[in-house]
């Protein structure tokens, strides 16, 4: 794990050429950064200091967020399976506001931020506590902070070398009850689809 500040951030630009004459040609932008701070364990820490670190040792807290802007050119737009989707899983293999069902919100722009608290139990096994908030939209500047759907829950996971190959996770909020999903990770060859991360990267806390 790694202890103290850090964080990571991708900006990326892709170009969406429709063929044939056909009325689907955008730009796309896309911003995402997360900041995590790591607490590492304290074995000899005395006092009331000592219950605190074993509270918040070897655990890790994250802020993210992630935008996605498209730019549809003169007399073109987004075709709906290439738009960004917020609820549950998405084509990406990511979870945003897991307590909606899958593909729950679609628009060609979207905005959505969470945060998280991960905590090592025994090893390999870790909970994670988190809340996420986010929304689409038909133009950019419908990515304002009014009216975010949100979601909050927590998940088991099972580490390995600082990634999670499993998690199973309990999510509720925005009206639309509680859901539940059970994630891997295919780098790591587990058998039941990809690692659901919701997050930049895949490093955890041990």
């Amino acid at each position: 794990m790694l202890s103290g500040l850090s964080g990571e951030a991708l900006v990326s630009y892709e170009a969406y050429q429709a063929l044939w004459g056909g009325s689907f040609t955008f730009d796309r932008y896309e911003a995402r950064a997360a900041v995590h701070y790591g607490i590492e364990d304290q074995p000899f820490a005395e006092g009331p200091i000592r219950y605190l670190l074993w509270l918040f040792g070897s655990s890790r807290f994250t802020a993210e967020a992630n935008l996605v802007i498209s730019d549809p050119r003169t007399r073109n737009a987004v075709p709906f399976y290439l738009q960004p989707t917020l609820g549950g899983g998405d084509i990406h293999n990511e979870n945003w506001l897991r307590s909606y069902t899958n593909y729950r919100f679609t628009a060609p722009n979207m905005v959505a931020y969470g945060v998280s608290w991960e905590r090592r139990l025994i090893d390999p096994l870790g909970i994670t506590i988190f809340g996420q908030w986010g929304k689409v939209g038909l133009e950019a500047s419908d990515l304002n902070f009014d009216r975010l759907k949100y979601s909050a829950g927590f998940a088991l996971a099972l580490r390995l070398g600082g990634r999670a190959v499993a998690e199973f996770s309990v999510a509720w909020g925005g009206g639309e009850g509680s859901h539940t999903y059970a994630t891997g990770n295919t780098n790591n060859a587990i058998g039941f689809g990809a690692r659901a991360a919701g997050t930049v990267g895949l490093r955890g806390v041990f």
